[in-house]
């Protein structure tokens, strides 16, 4: 994948989903092997990951980010896990209720997270139910969902709990 044509699909072409991880949402709880609350060794650990991201401080969180695996990970100053986000384009597809919400076209999503449970602020829809925002990326000219996964505590105040660029579409 040297030439930069290569290089430019690879980063803006979706995996397939029966190519990427395959993660269940329990909400408030975790998705997949991670859990809210646990550190920063931890969570790697259980993504077998360890060493491989140091934290850094993004405002009023900790940042580690996982490219490989398409996530980046929040803690708070404790160094506990509250928030997930999970790349549109290469992070693991993420199941709630059945409903797969990774890379999705945002329409796909949006009557099904309204007739859950939502709040939108700054037009973005937000289960509280689910502890699940539902921001966008670019993929070529298309956007796709990408996923913000909170803790309880996160999802009290989302967008104080993690920083500005989490809001941002990419």
């Amino acid at each position: 994948m040297s030439d930069p044509q290569s290089l430019f699909d690879f980063w803006w072409t979706p995996t397939p989903d029966s190519e990427r991880l395959q993660w269940t949402l329990t909400p408030f709880v975790g998705a997949g092997p991670l859990r809210f609350g646990m550190n920063h060794d931890e969570a790697l650990t259980a993504l077998d990951s360890t060493g491989s991201a140091p934290l850094e401080s993004r405002g009023p969180a900790l940042e580690t980010r996982l490219r490989h695996l398409g996530l980046t990970l929040y803690f708070d100053q404790r160094e506990a896990l509250l928030g997930i986000v999970v790349d549109a384009l290469k992070g693991p597809q993420v199941l709630a209720a059945g409903m797969a919400l990774t890379g999705r076209t945002p329409s796909a999503l949006e009557q099904w997270i309204t007739d859950r449970d939502t709040r939108v602020p700054g037009g973005r829809p937000v289960s509280r139910t689910l502890g699940v925002v539902i921001s966008l990326q670019r993929s070529h000219d298309l956007l796709l969902t990408r996923l913000v996964l909170l803790s309880r505590e996160a999802t009290r105040n989302p967008t104080h709990a993690l920083p500005n660029e989490v809001w941002i579409t990419r």
